[in-house]
């Protein structure tokens, strides 16, 4: 009576055994063809708070071999007045290596509702922190700012752009 019972358990575990290991082939084949990358499937961002709103964003892979990549971004002051930027910076993060860079700006009166452009410089990206095209590249950006005729308060706000890379 034992015997065929240990006989049905051990079928029992062959039999879906089996059934698990092609499950697994399966979603290995599947992870091997990218079609199981969740960097597909995780939609674009550009977060900079309720005070400013990102019109457009890019990240732009450079190129040939020794060129490297830039970002650009543009954005819409709604903190309610007129502003002046105090400094922009960024950290892009790629696989394990990070790497500081600032992002140009012209320093003038940047209006209410108005529209201003930003633009890393072309040391932004070293050859250890290179975006790789076709994949999100990821920018953490830190925007400081302040009110006109109150340059002694400076207001920061830190963003994240997370896009494909062209």
């Amino acid at each position: 009576m034992e015997n065929k019972k240990a006989q049905a358990a051990l079928e029992f575990l062959t039999t879906y055994g089996w059934a698990f290991l092609v499950i697994l082939i399966m979603i290995a084949a599947l992870a091997y063809f990218g079609i199981l990358s969740p960097g597909k499937m995780t939609p674009e961002r550009c977060d900079f708070g309720s005070n400013f709103e990102c019109t457009g964003y890019e990240i732009d892979y450079g190129g040939a071999a020794g060129t490297t990549g830039q970002f650009k971004f543009q954005l819409m002051n709604k903190v309610g007045m007129d502003i002046i930027v105090d400094s922009v910076s960024g950290i892009i993060t790629e696989s394990a290596a990070t790497y500081d860079c600032t992002i140009t700006d012209d320093g003038l009166k940047w209006a209410d509702r108005g529209f201003k452009g930003f633009t890393s410089t072309a040391d932004c990206n070293s050859d250890d922190v290179q975006f790789s095209k076709g994949k999100k590249g990821k920018i953490k950006l830190k925007l400081t700012y302040y009110k006109i005729g109150a340059s002694a308060f400076k207001h920061e706000v830190e963003a994240e752009i997370y896009a494909n890379v062209r």
